[in-house]
């Protein structure tokens, strides 16, 4: 061989393609994807495999800093002793007996509560009752200039009906179909048309001085109906204005603007609710997300939506509210920005997400993952990125089989008038939130788990990690004869024809060739 020859010549050439190959479908060669050179004679292709066929078959497991190879081994929320609210929940929904009872005891505190209250509202009307009758003198004991005053302001009849309303006192009304306060007693006295409003202001004086507060008086709409003597102008037919005189609504002294200013001023301040435990976890929240056949920035776009987090660089945020605000009326103030971050997280993955490094899209990988949770717990993250609702007492809430708990599902607030407060975000893309049970058995939203949430003081950066552990499967190996230089359907059917190599064999050929790979190593292609 000459020297241009050897010049020439390539050194341990990998196999051409074939049109009729053995790797069947689509998937692709070593030359049609760049790979022409094998790193030796000895590493020359002893069987043929088709690697990463389906997307289980490449699987990647991150390596901490420490070594620690980072596997999922529960899909549960973070334990706790005693149990979360959510731990709770997931037993009553393990547990149908145990879900009974505590609705039926949850059910029968409310009832009792509701009926405490409306016997103290009850008992509390009764007595501001008695208490007006008792403190309200006869119409004769009323101060004598005062009553001479109101033939001013009103007829003989007027006056006549004035003391019948009150000598008999304010009429006890049924409740309301609310259940909440009685209506006002409707009976009503109209004054004369007073067409000056010093005259109306006085009459206003008079009711108010004479009557102390128990009866109280109204300006009339002009062109309201009035069973009083009008005076009508002949060319606008409209009537001179009224004042009516009723009842108080509670039927007991009202107090004048000024007096109800005063006994604000003076009002102790009302004690506080009971304050709730003060967050003292740190700052960062720390798991483990495993993917599947998603590249890890598609990924965490996906993890932001679901968490309801500030989008990243790239994020159409225009959209954010106004979708918000259109996503629905009802109950609630929910859904509104929850809606709008769902479009907007398309933009880009959260500033708050971070990672020690990407992953293969085309496999199944568990890695680190750091939240600045921005007081979000672990569990509302959990039941969040897994598409559940996170009011964990809804199954406890009367009602709630009727949509009280779903309507809390919406997403968490916003300005929009969405349909329901500060629960589960309605699955992603706006499915209907899953179960907790179904958490814990069956595929996650878009192909993503998270779990073994834990606090933190610091987010991960690239790098914070030793490496990746991979599991590779090879599907459809077939030994390659020696000196063969290409695996075609051909010198398959002739492998048919002859004696098939044995196991032993097969398992001979395959050890020295991982042993190539073990102890030289090799270019990371996949």
């Amino acid at each position: 061989m000459d020297t241009d020859a050897r010049k020439r010549a390539r050194p341990n050439p990998a196999p051409a393609p074939t049109q009729d190959s053995g790797i069947a479908g689509s998937s692709l060669s070593e030359r049609q994807v760049g790979i022409e050179e094998y790193v030796d004679a000895a590493a020359r292709p002893a069987f043929h495999a088709i690697i990463k066929q389906r997307f289980t078959d490449f699987q990647v497991f991150e390596v901490d800093p420490k070594g620690t190879i980072q596997h999922i081994t529960d899909l549960g929320p973070p334990k706790h002793t005693p149990p979360s609210a959510l731990e709770q929940r997931i037993e009553r929904d393990r547990n149908p007996a145990i879900a009974a009872a505590a609705a039926a005891e949850a059910a029968a505190a409310h009832e009792k509560a509701k009926q405490e209250k409306e016997q103290l509202s009850k008992a509390r009307q009764q007595d501001e009752a008695a208490q007006a009758k008792q403190g309200r003198p006869a119409w004769d004991d009323l101060d004598a200039e005062s009553l001479a005053q109101l033939t001013r302001f009103f007829t003989d009849d007027a006056i006549a009906e004035l003391r019948e309303l009150w000598s008999t006192g304010p009429q006890d009304q049924a409740e309301g179909g609310s259940g909440k306060k009685p209506p006002r007693d409707p009976r009503t006295v109209t004054s004369k048309p007073l067409a000056e409003k010093a005259d109306r202001t006085a009459a206003h004086n008079l009711v108010r001085t004479l009557f102390t507060g128990y009866l109280v008086s109204e300006a009339q709409s002009r062109h309201g109906g009035s069973t009083a003597a009008t005076d009508v102008d002949a060319d606008t037919a409209v009537a001179a204005p009224a004042i009516l005189v009723r009842w108080s609504p509670t039927g007991k002294p009202e107090a004048s603007a000024a007096a109800r200013k005063q006994k604000q001023n003076q009002a102790p301040a009302q004690p506080a609710s009971a304050p709730t435990a003060p967050d003292t976890n740190p700052p960062y929240l720390h798991f483990l997300l495993q993917k599947t056949n998603r590249d890890s920035h598609e990924a965490l776009s996906f993890l932001t939506r679901a968490l309801r987090l500030v989008p990243g660089a790239g994020a159409n945020t225009t959209n954010s509210r106004g979708h918000g605000r259109g996503s629905g009326r009802g109950g609630g103030r929910g859904g509104g920005r929850g809606g709008g971050f769902m479009r907007a997280a398309e933009g880009g993955p959260s500033r708050d997400l971070a990672v020690a490094g990407t992953k293969d899209r085309r496999s199944v990988s568990v890695q680190r993952v750091s939240l600045l949770r921005r007081g979000k717990t672990a569990e509302d993250v959990w039941a969040l990125a897994n598409g559940c609702d996170t009011d964990f007492a809804s199954d406890l809430t009367p009602g709630s089989a009727n949509g009280g708990a779903r309507g809390r599902g919406r997403g968490r607030g916003g300005r929009g008038r969405g349909g329901g407060g500060r629960g589960g975000f309605q699955g992603h893309d706006g499915d209907s939130p899953k179960s907790f049970l179904d958490a814990l058995t069956t595929r996650g939203p878009k192909g993503l788990r998270i779990a073994h949430l834990t606090y933190a003081d610091h987010p991960f950066r690239l790098g914070d990690l030793s490496g990746n552990e991979f599991l590779i499967t090879l599907r459809n190996v077939k030994l390659v004869k020696e000196g063969a230089e290409a695996f075609t359907s051909a010198s398959a059917a002739a492998d048919e024809s002859e004696e098939s190599p044995s196991f032993a064999e097969e398992e001979k050929v395959i050890a020295q060739a991982m042993g190539v790979l073990k102890e030289r190593g090799f270019i990371n292609y996949y």
